[in-house]
């Protein structure tokens, strides 16, 4: 048996000069959870909790019709990993940082929460990482162990943080070994933003003498990739005095503040509600899916114009003469053949438009009309497995 060891909240992570993803609510939220789900599954993997998949998955989407965030578990699991799917409303991106910061725990804990009731954890467990995160003012930050120059008279650390933005940043640190006091720190440095690359950064840093220490800020990076080399040297003094910490909290640099009023946070909160999948009655759930960098803008905004108008009231009547109680749509480009996928789970059907985005360059078809075909082919396959009759009609986009 598998233990749960992370909790994510897609998009997990992104350039750090371009948004990560298009719709600028989804992208804010991204961001303000990299802190967020890194400090939470750190205290999850304490917990030893048995799972089926090592990873919860969260899927957050925007709605224009939402006032309040609505939260579905998937009691069965999608692929490799647990899901859950955060339907929030427009203007997250404009939220205060430490207010979207708790928006994003608030949807984290109570999602595994409610997958917990399915699997059987122990909520303490859970309730322990939340606080934890608190604790930790809803930010990551994490030293590296100490490593001791050649003549033992100093000692070096890499200090890796996550800022609000989701991008990482990193320094090194030298201590006098003998009284702990700190004779020099590297000027901050971009590093990749996540706790397993802080990691492997980590593991480069070498001595080069007995004064100077370097680190590469960003090993995680693909080769060939730019990476800057934080150097420190004892020789160069320091004349303002820097305590243990500081380098990292510039405001920013930082991922919710230590002054902030937690009443005045949590009552600008937006309310979370959480469901499981069976609990509902019949439904068309967009869920959401992978789309690959190469997508040209035209495909993207067209698939999702029609994907929209299926939860609509008209459609899910339409649906609810199916002899299934659930139909869940996904999509992905991050693909190699061009198809539309029907598989039967527990509670309905599951149906995958897959479109390589190496199509688009040898497609005859503009990109929006090949988004509609797409949504055709996926409807055909629908009624194929139901016998369902004429869906109603999809309104072009404007």
């Amino acid at each position: 048996m598998r233990r749960l060891r992370w909790v994510t909240v897609s998009p997990q992570t992104g350039p750090r000069d371009r948004p990560w993803a298009d719709d600028l609510d989804e992208d804010a939220v991204g961001r303000s959870a990299r802190g967020v789900c890194e400090r939470y599954s750190e205290a999850l993997r304490q917990a030893d909790l048995s799972s089926r998949y090592s990873e919860l998955q969260l899927l957050c989407r925007v709605d224009d019709q939402c006032r309040d965030v609505l939260v579905t578990v998937y009691s069965d699991g999608m692929g490799e990993s647990e899901v859950a799917v955060a339907l929030m409303p427009l203007g997250v991106a404009k939220l205060p940082a430490a207010v979207r910061a708790r928006l994003v725990l608030e949807v984290v804990h109570g999602a595994a929460l409610r997958l917990g009731r399915e699997r059987g954890w122990d909520p303490a467990a859970l309730q322990s990482a939340y606080e934890h995160t608190v604790a930790a003012g809803l930010r990551y930050r994490w030293q590296s162990p100490p490593k001791a120059s050649p003549d033992r008279r100093h000692s070096a650390q890499g200090t890796f943080w996550l800022g609000d933005d989701g991008n990482g940043l990193a320094v090194v640190k030298l201590r006098r070994r003998a009284d702990g006091v700190i004779v020099a720190v590297s000027e901050p440095a971009p590093a990749y933003n996540t706790s397993s690359s802080f990691t492997r950064s980590a593991q480069t840093l070498r001595w080069v003498s007995n004064e100077r220490v370097e680190m590469i800020a960003s090993a995680a990076l693909p080769i060939g990739t730019a990476r800057t080399m934080l150097v420190a040297d004892a020789r160069d003094a320091i004349t303002v005095a820097i305590g243990d910490g500081d380098a990292d909290r510039s405001p920013a640099n930082r991922c919710g503040a230590d002054d902030v009023d937690e009443a005045a946070v949590l009552q600008a909160t937006p309310r979370v509600s959480v469901i499981a999948d069976n609990e509902t009655g019949s439904r068309i759930d967009v869920v959401g899916g992978s789309i690959d960098a190469g997508v040209p803008d035209a495909y993207w905004t067209t698939l999702h114009h029609y994907l929209e108008q299926l939860t609509s009231p008209a459609w899910q009547q339409w649906w609810s003469s199916a002899p299934e109680r659930v139909l869940e749509i996904w999509y992905d480009t991050v693909v190699t053949t061009s198809t539309v996928s029907v598989r039967r789970f527990t509670e309905g059907l599951r149906v995958k438009i897959r479109r390589p985005a190496s199509t688009f360059s040898t497609a005859p078809a503009h990109p929006a009309v090949l988004a509609r075909q797409d949504i055709d082919a996926m409807l055909s396959a629908v009624r194929r497995r139901t016998g369902l009759p004429l869906p109603p009609p999809l309104k072009p986009p404007p």
